[in-house]
């Protein structure tokens, strides 16, 4: 008798024991959270109930829907990150996620998604992006949980992620960027406003020097932007459009190495060189510059032989020795001008003959002749070759034609002052004939 009443004593006390665990969880099913919370709290300091799953998701549950109630934004975060605390407690004790699941127990992570996606658009609408970042991360978090354990009608969150990515891209954290703008990308999700992304990760891949990537962008921004003039350039043409010369020129070099046949990146590199070495008289000439001119001789050259009726690479060429001229010869009046002062100066002497100019300024005038006519000779016969290009091409563009006028009228100057300058009679004949020949060519394309 004694054993039956024992036996009947432990079942009436254990279904008291779970009668008041359910009690509380009746309680969160009629919005008794603070009642809920008090009972919990008491069955929960038992030594019994501290290592039992439910009560951790019930307490997190708890505080999750006072969270919601509540008016108090610090009031809000504390709930916050005790209901998270009760929540991870419960994930260690179930491994199994028996109770993720089930009503009431469904709330806490979809009441965590809505606590950082609001917080995530405060951050975002005061530009703090550090925090809109962390936040928006953690919201994709919440809400990558809800799908994995369909606790929600929502297979991707498509917002979430946007923002995320947006946010790390203003906080200037472009890798973790990616991780979200590709999640969006993975499943070609399109749309005006995400046009960004597709542009913004052909950026990234380019800058990062990966050109699959890169490509990889670019087709998929064409498939779903077809209009949009974006995704048509290549990576020549964002090469091109660098503002870090150095890091310009080494990805140009090393597609060349690469591909050495390659006449419109040789070209491109060629003109690189020309304005690099042709910039304005106030900008320093580089250390190199003797280096990058024969570099640049090369590839215009190449440029320039494989494109017959292309004038324009020979037309660079031609025209950065007469820039270098045109330098020698400002040198030279600039002597002049001094030799005329040391003139003026010059006092005659007993018998009235005026002293001859300084040898050292009148040395120096003929020194810089000889260079003027050296880098005149230079750039001549580029000039030449760049005529004949431009006079077999019977389709020349508007600005192609206005190049092939200049560099005629170009040759008609050269030849003339050759013609002034020499004293040799076959030589004087030789370049009237030349200056007459270019003038006659000049008279033809001007009608």
């Amino acid at each position: 008798m004694k054993r039956l009443l024992f036996g009947l004593s432990f079942v009436m006390l254990t279904g008291s024991a779970f009668a008041q665990f359910d009690e509380a969880k009746n309680m969160v099913l009629i919005n008794q959270n603070k009642k809920a919370l008090e009972s919990l709290n008491q069955l929960m300091a038992k030594p019994k109930n501290a290592g039992k799953p439910e009560g951790y998701i019930l307490k997190a549950t708890i505080l999750s829907n006072l969270m919601g109630e509540s008016q108090d934004e610090a009031e809000k975060d504390k709930l916050l990150a005790e209901s998270l605390e009760a929540y991870k407690k419960y994930q260690e004790l179930d491994a199994k996620k028996e109770f993720v699941a089930q009503p009431p127990y469904t709330n806490p992570p979809i009441a965590y998604y809505s606590a950082y996606f609001n917080k995530g658009i405060k951050g975002y609408n005061k530009k703090d992006w550090p925090a809109a970042a962390a936040d928006f991360g953690t919201t994709v978090f919440w809400s990558d949980y809800i799908i994995d354990n369909k606790l929600a009608k929502m297979e991707f969150d498509t917002s979430a992620n946007l923002l995320a990515g947006a946010a790390f891209q203003n906080a200037k954290k472009d890798d973790e960027a990616v991780k979200y703008f590709t999640r969006l990308t993975d499943r070609k999700i399109g749309g005006e406003d995400n046009e960004f992304v597709y542009q913004f990760l052909m950026g990234h891949y380019f800058r990062k020097d990966d050109i699959a990537g890169f490509e990889k962008y670019r087709a998929l921004g064409k498939e779903l932007y077809p209009k949009s003039e974006y995704f048509t350039y290549t990576e020549m043409d964002f090469i091109m459009a660098m503002e870090d010369e150095a890091e310009k020129m080494k990805r140009i070099e090393a597609k060349i190495a690469k591909d050495p046949n390659n006449i419109e990146l040789v070209e491109n590199y060629g003109y690189l060189l020309f304005d690099r070495l042709n910039g304005p008289d106030d900008k320093p000439l580089p250390d190199n510059a003797a280096e990058l001119e024969s570099k640049m001789t090369t590839f215009l050259t190449k440029a320039g032989e494989a494109k017959p009726t292309d004038g324009k690479p020979f037309y660079f060429l031609g025209n950065h020795f007469i820039n270098k001229a045109v330098k020698v010869n400002q040198e030279i009046g600039k002597v002049t001008d001094e030799i005329r002062k040391a003139n003026a100066n010059a006092k005659p002497d007993k018998t009235g003959k005026l002293p001859p100019p300084p040898k050292e300024l009148t040395d120096k005038r003929e020194q810089l002749k000889k260079a003027y006519d050296v880098e005149v000779d230079k750039g001549l016969p580029y000039l030449i070759k760049s005529a004949g290009a431009y006079g077999a091409n019977t389709n020349l563009t508007g600005m192609e034609k206005q190049n092939y006028k200049k560099l005629v009228d170009q040759l008609i100057l050269i030849y003339g002052d050759k013609k002034a300058a020499t004293k040799d009679p076959k030589l004087k004949a030789e370049y009237e004939k030349e200056e007459k020949k270019w003038n006659d060519l000049y008279s033809k394309i001007s009608h």
